[in-house]
């Protein structure tokens, strides 16, 4: 199964390669620019199931624990595989290599584990029926156990349940299961669930946590490296937008925050402090010009009035 993945995935880097569909950085590769493709196609199209493909290559022992620093810090020389496989195109033998592969150029479906579970397995012949078990009386043991547990559950459940709903109501006394929330340009703010109350679009349900935490940072300027894996960016066109908490990007529910990276920070944060500079100049100049219009009025004035004390005393 994994000789046909592999003709798989090289089949469609030979597509890819043959229409001039891939990126720079894999048409003339080096090690260095291998690393900067795995950070570019990282921050742009990450997805969950890439993990252990990731972790099983860059980091294999669990030295980092955290995807971004363990490709920073990725010692060249384990690209040579690789390397060699985009100058030569020698046959690709590690599965990890394979994966990584499949990864750089989108093949999909990845990893492997999701192409063999699209192959079709042949039907298995249905098990025989068991012989009913001989009736017993009074309730089997196992039902007890299950009763006790079943009974023990309940009861636990009901106090953490009342014990949080509590908590929660004294937080926020206002909030009832029919309540929703809005998104308010840079923080959440409640309101009815009721269709014919409110004129507000994208309403969604109630959720404590991102209603009392998620806020947007309308200042990201001041961000410095302290504030990496602290904050959390929606990558939007161009442009980052930062946020305070982790959870759903407030504008599309569908998506979630990505905690900001050294790389993003590096690569947006210095245009946003070049931009904010810009605005205070522009602020100051303007200030500046006001003032001595004002300036230049007054002086007229001034001279007017002088002239016309001259000539009553005349």
């Amino acid at each position: 199964m994994l000789k046909e993945y592999k003709t798989a995935v090289l089949k469609f880097y030979e597509e890819k390669k043959e229409n001039n569909l891939l990126r720079d950085n894999l048409k003339e590769p080096t090690r260095a620019r291998l690393r900067e493709e795995s950070l570019y196609v990282f921050n742009e199209r990450y997805l969950e199931k890439d993990g252990p493909t990731l972790k099983a290559f860059f980091d294999p022992r669990s030295k980092y624990n955290d995807h971004v620093r363990s490709i920073e810090n990725f010692d060249g020389d384990g690209f040579k595989s690789m390397y060699d496989f985009f100058l030569n195109q020698p046959d690709i033998r590690k599965k990890e290599n394979i994966e990584l592969l499949a990864w750089l150029i989108d093949f999909e479906p990845r990893p492997y584990s999701n192409w063999s579970g699209e192959i079709t397995q042949p039907p298995q012949p249905p098990e025989p029926p068991k012989p009913p078990l001989p009736p017993r009386k009074g309730f089997p043991f196992e039902i007890k156990i299950t009763i006790v547990i079943a009974s023990l559950l309940l009861i636990s459940g009901g106090g953490v349940y009342y014990f949080w709903n509590n908590e929660t109501q004294q937080q926020h006394p206002f909030v009832d299961q029919s309540d929703c929330m809005y998104w308010a340009g840079d923080h959440y703010e409640l309101i009815s669930c009721n269709p014919t109350v409110g004129h507000v679009q994208n309403k969604i349900p109630f959720d404590a946590v991102e209603w009392k935490n998620l806020k947007k940072i309308n200042c990201p300027d001041t961000l410095t490296d302290n504030d990496i894996g602290k904050v959390w960016y929606m990558k939007v066109k161009n442009d980052i937008e930062v946020y305070t908490a982790q959870g759903r990007y407030p504008l599309d529910t569908n998506r979630v925050l990505r905690p900001l990276t050294k790389y993003m920070l590096d690569q947006y944060i210095p245009r946003k402090k070049k931009e904010a500079f810009l605005e205070w100049a522009l602020k100051g100049i303007s200030a500046v010009a006001i003032v001595a219009f004002l300036g230049l009025i007054w002086a007229l004035w001034a001279k007017a009035r002088a002239k016309k004390s001259r000539l009553s005393y005349q």
